[in-house]
């Protein structure tokens, strides 16, 4: 069996990282996995950039043209929202040429394929839903949105007033190319996912499989909390609130100002310190009596993990999320995760077991669900839950007999 993995990056974000632990994992499992990106920062020999000159013209024009047509929208909701409408016969070429038996999509950028290349994918292809875009009308997150059940227009994520705007058409074009497109499997990381994918009019007659995203344990388990906390200059008898993720500062999907909110509920403002991790801002700031100190971006796994480990909670604040790839890092790492009661989190979180599931955007039950985790000692129970459901070997296993079908 012969995997092509393809993905715009091969370690920023969390699709990225998710296909990167499939790809691991399938090479300790003796299968022939080669992954393909457009940008790439590891260095590692089974790892293809798309590095052609046309690639990278198509892929910048792509993004500047999509820029451009999403820009008459002035009052969006934010720019995650794709379209993919350029020539793609170089990467179809590139397909056939490293000849693989599986095309395992995750996360596409801007001039890589159009939709109408996958149609010309001859070998089996499998997408994992690592987010709504292939059948939505562009945009990655939905939010409370249910247009794609019918075929979007008037679109809520680009406050558009229009019938016919750019998401009916580019609905249009994936309905066209996909509807009936039997060459196309789709996994998805949570149940969620799954439901809202057979639930759209693209999809609605195909059957989703739930494969949730994978974690190495051996590299993502919990140091000594007393040592973390010390790496980080803080004494051990001071609690430690994480939260964070990617482009944390930026995305409103993510749910900082959520977080943000919920502090001034919070009782205890001594003995505790509260790190953010994810942003382009560094250092201290005093907010509503609480330290809160930025980290930045982090790129480094072993730094990640310090991190986790050093934390006495996690807060994942996000309104929407396909699975919670932070959550199952913070808990492998021993720590307990608060988030709202929403999407893909509910399949790793359990209330009051191994964290805190508050009520969906309430800030004042985050706040509590933050004071509960902090009183009572769940970490066994959220190492448990990650060894148990999402480690490597148990997930791999059943994404080798999906490919099998």
């Amino acid at each position: 069996m012969k995997v092509l993995h393809i993905c715009y990056t091969d370690n920023i974000g969390g699709a990225a990282k998710a296909a990167l632990r499939f790809h691991y994992a399938l090479k300790k499992n003796s299968i022939d996995t080669t992954m393909l990106v457009y940008k790439k920062t590891l260095n590692d020999p089974s790892i293809i950039e798309m590095s052609s000159f046309a690639e990278k013209i198509f892929a910048y024009l792509g993004f500047y043209f999509q820029r451009f047509l999403i820009s008459f929208f002035k009052k969006r909701k934010g720019s995650d929202f794709s379209i993919m409408c350029f020539p793609d016969k170089g990467l179809v070429r590139k397909i056939n040429k490293l000849n693989p038996d599986i095309v395992h999509f995750h996360y596409l950028g801007p001039g890589i394929i159009s939709i109408k290349g996958l149609s010309l994918i001859k070998q089996k292809i499998v997408w994992t839903l690592h987010d709504s875009f292939i059948f939505t009308g562009g945009c990655h997150t939905t939010y409370d949105c249910l247009g794609y059940q019918n075929s979007c227009g008037a679109c809520n994520y680009l406050n558009s007033e229009k019938e016919n705007d750019i998401s009916k058409k580019l609905w249009k074009k994936k309905f066209k190319y996909l509807h009936d497109y039997g060459n196309i499997n789709l996994t998805a990381p949570s149940n969620w996912m799954k439901i809202c994918a057979e639930s759209s009019s693209i999809f609605k007659n195909k059957n989703v499989t739930c494969i949730p995203n994978l974690i190495d344990t051996e590299i993502y388990t919990a140091k000594s909390k007393v040592d973390s906390k010390s790496f980080f200059g803080i004494s051990s008898d001071v609690k430690i609130i994480t939260t964070g993720g990617s482009n944390f500062e930026f995305d409103a999907n993510k749910g900082m100002m959520l977080f943000l909110d919920s502090l001034q509920y919070l009782d205890n403002k001594n003995n505790v310190e509260i790190f953010i991790f994810g942003t382009k801002k560094e250092g201290r700031e005093i907010f509503k009596g609480f330290t809160l100190r930025y980290l930045g971006y982090i790129g480094s796994q072993d730094l990640l993990v310090s991190l986790f480990s050093a934390s006495d909670v996690v807060v994942v604040p996000s309104k929407q999320e396909s699975f919670g790839q932070v959550a199952i890092e913070a808990m492998a790492c021993g720590s307990p995760v608060v988030a709202f009661n929403t999407s893909g989190l509910k399949d790793i979180l359990e209330h009051k077991v191994n964290g805190y599931l508050a009520q969906t955007f309430d800030v004042q039950d985050l706040a509590k669900g933050i004071q509960f985790v902090l009183s009572n000692d769940l970490s066994e129970n959220a190492f448990k839950t990650v060894s148990f459901k999402f480690s490597e070997n148990i997930v791999v296993n059943n994404l080798i007999e999906f490919y099998k079908i």
